[in-house]
Order: structure tokens, then sequence, then C-alpha cells
């Protein structure tokens, strides 16, 4: 191993490595490794593995070159046949063999997408004005002053609507009104005194019957348009009671 150490040796390591010509690390046996073997562009086990990858045999490229040859023939060919078939097609197709039908076919063909495209574009620009109409007629309603005038009429109709409806709670509640009015005239005690009858008071009790009248004390009779105070002078009993006939009217 003495024999290699030069092998490993800085400078000569770093200065193979800086090399750009191809460098082929041939030192001492298969065993045998140094430095230089990791920086070279390829190792070889011995001296003569490195002259055999430096100097190819030439058997071995002659046999490249002829299987390169075999194959390049054998493309050329191919690419041959293939382009004189596709020739073949191209003179039996209907373009070569009737070149004036096929350029009227092409006119025809252009007329229809041109009228297909005119009808298209007359389509599209009368959906655009359609368009362009709705915005307008949108943007018009939503001006301020339009908008300020559909406002005005919707707040004039609820106006209206209210109107009439309180005006229908009016009448419902002024013929409510006027029932419960006429409920309570029929119910009004005063309505009772008119026809002649008479309500008596000792002091603040009202006398509803002849076991409550004290000879004593007055006795006051409220009348429909006033009040009469009298003396208790006797007391008669429903059993014993003649009536006279019907009550007399004041007026």
């Amino acid at each position: 191993m003495e024999e290699l150490w030069a092998f490993n040796d800085e400078q000569v390591v770093r200065t193979t490595a800086m090399l750009t010509t191809p460098i082929i690390s041939a030192v001492g046996h298969e065993t045998d490794v140094t430095l230089h073997d990791f920086v070279a562009d390829v190792r070889a086990a011995t001296p003569t593995a490195a002259a055999e990858l430096a100097v190819p045999s030439m058997k071995e490229w002659t046999d490249k070159l002829i299987s390169i040859q075999k194959r390049l023939t054998v493309a050329s060919k191919q690419l041959v046949r293939q382009r004189q078939v596709k020739l073949k097609q191209l003179r039996q197709s209907y373009a070569f063999k009737y070149p004036a039908q096929l350029v009227t076919q092409k006119e025809q063909e252009l007329d229809r997408n041109l009228e297909y495209l005119h009808r298209f574009m007359k389509r599209y620009m009368g959906d655009k004005k359609q368009s362009y109409v709705d915005v307008s007629h949108r943007l018009e309603r939503m001006h301020p002053g339009m908008m300020l005038k559909e406002k005005h009429s919707e707040r004039q109709l609820l106006q209206e609507r209210l109107q009439r409806s309180m005006k229908e709670v009016f009448q419902k509640q002024s013929t409510a009104f006027e029932t419960r009015l006429s409920k309570l005239e029929i119910l009004n005690p005063l309505n009772t005194l008119r026809r002649g009858y008479n309500v008596a008071y000792q002091g603040e009790q009202l006398v509803s019957s002849t076991k409550h009248i004290q000879s004593s004390l007055p006795l006051t009779l409220h009348l429909h348009d006033g009040q009469v105070t009298t003396e208790v002078q006797t007391v008669t009993e429903k059993q014993s009671l003649a009536l006279k006939g019907e009550p007399i009217d004041d007026e």
C-alpha cells in the first residue's frame, strides 16, 4: 500500500478533480482503493481494464454500426411504404378526382356558414337590444322621481284604505253603541218612574217591603221629575191591600 500512497496525496486528488479531461483511475489491483479513485471519472479494477475502457474493441463497434445500419434501413423502407400508401390514398381521394365538385361543395358550405352567422348575429343583436330595453325600463322604474311617484300613489291608496277601514269601524261601533244604548234605555229605571211608579227611601235605606218601614221616620218618594217627603200614618200589608186602579199620571 505504501507504493500507492502518492495517489492519496491531497494535491494530486485536488488536481485530478479540477481537470476537464476524462480521467480513468486504475491504480493497483481490484482490492486496492485510493482517494484518487473517488475523484476520477471512471475507476477500473486493473490497468488492463482501464485500457479496454479507453480503447473499445473494433469488433464491438463494427457490430454496433451494422445493427444501427440495419435498423435505419428497415425504418427507411417502412417510412417509404407509409408515404407511398398515403400518396395512393390522396390520389384516390375525392379531392383529386373531382376538384371542381369539391370547390362547389366548399362554396356551398361557406354560404351556409355565412347564412348561419348572419342569423346568429341578428338573433344575438335582437337579444342584446331587448336586454337593453329591459335594463332601461328597470332604470326608469328605479329613478328617484318615478319611485317617489309610485310611493306617493301607494300612500294615497293606503290612505284611502285607512279611511274606508276607519269609516267601517266607526259605523260598526256606532251601531253597537246604539244597540247598547237602546238596551240601557229599556233597563233605565227613570222610564219605569215615568209610567207612574216611584222609589221609596227612609233615610239612606231603600224601602222594598212594608216590614222595613218605620212609622217614626219620614218617607221619601222619588218620582221621575223629583221627590216627595211624607209622613207614615198607616202600614197595610199586601194580604189586605185592595187595588184601586192604575197609578195617577201627574201630567
